[in-house]
């Protein structure tokens, strides 16, 4: 064995010689990478939340100020299909540009806020949806270049979700927006409706996934056969009605095979019906009931297998509390419950309902009678297996929406 100092190092040189050779051979910097594989990382920056939007832009300017490479990446279009576009009525025509910006003619998501007391159809969607219709839009849609109508055409063909807030939607406008082709969110919750019975073009719009309708603005959207329009769209899973015409059947909610979450809003004119509506629906995962029922003598007459979220806001007596909820307890991993004026509750009440769900874990409870002391006795009697939220501080009954119809 070579026991030599000078040996000894000479061979120490050579190995960290070779050491540092191969780690200057394989040391990578992020720009290295191909430009399809940083698009691909910096993809994953889409807007999860609506409200966090002009966070993505931000994010978007940021990555354009890091390097020449990554302004020339910000560029790219695909890392704007996500970036929602927001188009206020007010500010029209002042943001026209929004419309035409070649960036933006493969986004998926637009969001229209308008002035429900105009006279006129807002101006936005028209240009975008109805351009070849609306005698109000079509001067200024004739003033744009080729490239910028090509954009609009390319922005038709590639929303996901459309969402109205305070707007007018009208008869040309809906029949347009039931061609886009590509529609999976459609949010008309906040509109006011003119659709002279066209409400039935909806059955085009056969990719949706989820459709929010609140009727309060227009009686006349439906013409008695509204819910069998419904029925032909197969492919929603979220579901939102509010304020229902007192006349509508919902037995043929039935017919909506892949419907997981269930949301309405107001009274019904046939609690019964809807209760075994309802009890046949065993695919469902979330269902909210706003003030659905006047009374509740009835429940479902089984149990819901998949249901994991409820939320039940109800003037129900506490007599009818734990009997109403029993069939949907069973499989429940959280529960809020928001109470009425007639609604005073016990903390052994709230115990009840725990104990009858096994697989709860987090509850919320508003109305009288339940105070954060009572709520803290229950997370220590459960060992902290399920989480206890009171928003009853502050707490102010809301009027039933039939005393107000």
């Amino acid at each position: 064995m070579d026991s030599d100092p000078a040996n000894i190092a000479s061979a120490n040189t050579s190995t960290n010689t070779r050491k540092r050779k191969w780690e200057t051979d394989f040391h990578l910097e992020i720009n290295d990478l191909p430009s399809e594989v940083l698009l691909h990382i910096l993809s994953y920056l889409h807007v999860d939340d609506i409200c966090n939007y002009h966070i993505y832009l931000y994010q978007l300017i940021d990555i354009s100020l890091v390097c020449r490479k990554w302004h020339g990446l910000s560029q790219e279009p695909s890392l704007w299909e996500y970036y929602p576009m927001y188009l206020d009525e007010e500010k029209f025509p002042e943001e026209l540009g929004k419309l035409v910006n070649p960036k933006l003619n493969r986004i998926h998501s637009v969001y229209f806020t308008g002035t429900r007391t105009s006279p006129f159809s807002p101006h936005y969607a028209h240009i975008i949806f109805a351009s070849q219709e609306c005698s109000d839009c079509s001067a200024m849609v004739n003033q744009l270049s080729e490239s910028e109508r090509f954009n609009l055409t390319q922005i038709r063909k590639s929303i996901k979700t459309l969402d109205f807030t305070q707007y007018i939607v009208k008869k040309d406008l809906f029949e347009a927006i039931c061609r886009l082709p590509k529609l999976k969110h459609l949010d008309i919750r906040l509109s006011t409706f003119q659709l002279e019975g066209s409400f039935h073009h909806i059955t085009k719009l056969t990719a949706l996934d989820y459709l929010g309708i609140d009727f309060a603005f227009d009686r006349t959207i439906y013409s008695g056969n509204l819910f069998s329009h419904l029925s032909e769209l197969t492919n929603l899973t979220r579901l939102e009605l509010t304020r229902l015409p007192l006349g509508e059947n919902l037995s043929i909610l039935s017919k909506l095979p892949k419907l997981r979450d269930l949301r309405i809003l107001g009274p019904i004119m046939f609690p019964h019906i809807f209760l075994e509506t309802l009890s046949t629906m065993t695919q469902i995962e979330a269902l909210n009931l706003g003030y659905v029922l006047r009374n509740y003598e009835q429940t479902i007459s089984k149990p819901l297998p998949n249901l994991r979220s409820m939320h039940l806001s109800a003037n129900l007596s506490s007599q009818r509390f734990i009997p109403f909820l029993i069939p949907f307890l069973a499989s429940l991993r959280d529960i809020s419950f928001t109470g009425g004026r007639d609604t005073v509750l016990s903390r052994e009440q709230i115990s009840e309902m725990v104990r009858l769900a096994p697989r709860i874990d987090w509850v919320s409870v508003q109305c009288k009678g339940i105070k954060q002391d009572d709520l803290d006795e229950l997370k220590e009697m459960f060992q902290g297996r399920v989480s206890f939220s009171n928003l009853t501080e502050g707490f102010e009954i809301v009027e039933e929406p039939w005393s107000r119809w």
